[in-house]
């Protein structure tokens, strides 16, 4: 029957689009970076961030001891200098001194484990930061491939829309009604190739008079076991 391999071609012009569309979902979805990445830029994020603090206590330390010692230094100058003749002032000036240098003994300790910790620090976000230029560079290469087939889909795709209106021009309403119908109870399948002397689609051997109006190919001949539209090779 006129029109049934346009309706061939139209089903698996359809076929293709689906599958086309769902591999741009897939594409689009697999655009989005990966896990591992965004795990390693937070990675790397924590280490700046630790690396600053570090840096801060270890200057508010510096800052700290140097304040101690010049105030030490001075306390030192003033019990030495001969000044101060008063006893108790005297003494108080050297249990303000030792005072000092107990506090300036912890800053010391604090400032030497500060330095210990800020240097492990930034090996670790040397190490982080290269490990997350390993994986941009990585995810780089995968996204221009995955944009490169997302684009040449895209042209596909737009073909294929534009045959399908072609093919749907050329086909009688009736029939293309009729193709319709059963695509939506058929799975989305309702022609079926025929090849030797069985149906494509459900795999029955068609009897010998159904083949035979299929050669004469004036009427639209279905399948009597899954009801689909017969398209002769």
């Amino acid at each position: 029957m006129p029109g049934v391999r346009e309706l061939a071609a139209l089903q698996q012009a359809e076929e293709q689009l689906a599958q086309g569309q769902a591999r741009l979902k897939e594409i689009a979805r697999a655009l989005a970076e990966p896990a591992a990445l965004l795990a390693k830029r937070m990675e790397v994020a924590s280490a700046e961030a630790k690396v600053q603090e570090l840096r801060r206590q270890l200057r508010l330390h510096e800052e700290e001891a140097n304040l101690i010692r010049a105030k030490k230094r001075a306390g030192e100058e003033k019990l030495y200098s001969g000044t101060v003749t008063n006893p108790r002032e005297l003494r108080n000036l050297q249990m303000e001194g030792e005072t000092l240098s107990r506090r300036l003994a912890q800053l010391e300790d604090d400032i030497l484990s500060l330095m210990l910790a800020l240097d492990e620090a930034n090996s670790a976000l040397a190490t982080a930061a290269q490990e997350l230029a390993a994986l941009e560079g990585e995810n780089a290469e995968r996204v221009a491939a995955l944009q490169a087939q997302q684009a040449e889909l895209g042209v596909q795709v737009q073909k294929l829309q534009a045959e399908l209106g072609r093919l749907r021009g050329l086909l009688p309403p009736g029939l293309l009604q009729r193709y319709e119908s059963l695509k939506a109870r058929k799975g989305g399948r309702a022609v079926a190739l025929v090849r030797g002397e069985n149906c494509q689609a459900c795999g029955v051997q068609l009897p010998t008079h159904v083949i035979q109006r299929l050669k004469q190919g004036g009427e639209l001949v279905l399948c009597p076991a899954c009801g689909r539209i017969l398209c002769p090779p």
